[in-house]
């Protein structure tokens, strides 16, 4: 990474996760990451992650699309997240 590099930090309305993009400058490379809230992911009881991990497999082997979760955002953060996106 050069030393423009810059970043962005999208979190949920939930507080589960954290969308973090960052680009370089130098090389116009955009860098994703997904952060998860660990506290919240270990709160499902053992049936309830069976069942989600069941569910997933059968969409695997099918071979539709799964969403693994969804990130909410206000109207203020999309905003911010377009100019930082449309910034030079």
């Amino acid at each position: 990474m050069g030393d423009t590099f810059n970043e962005f930090y999208i979190e949920c309305e939930c507080g589960n996760e954290v969308l973090r993009v960052g680009r370089d400058e130098d090389d116009n490379t955009v860098y994703i990451g997904l952060y998860h809230a660990e506290f919240y992911k270990r709160q499902f009881r053992f049936w309830e992650t069976a069942w989600e991990r069941m569910k997933h497999a059968f969409y695997v082997l099918m071979g539709w699309d799964y969403p693994l979760f969804d990130i909410v955002i206000d109207g203020e953060q999309y905003d911010e997240f377009k100019d930082f996106v449309n910034s030079p």
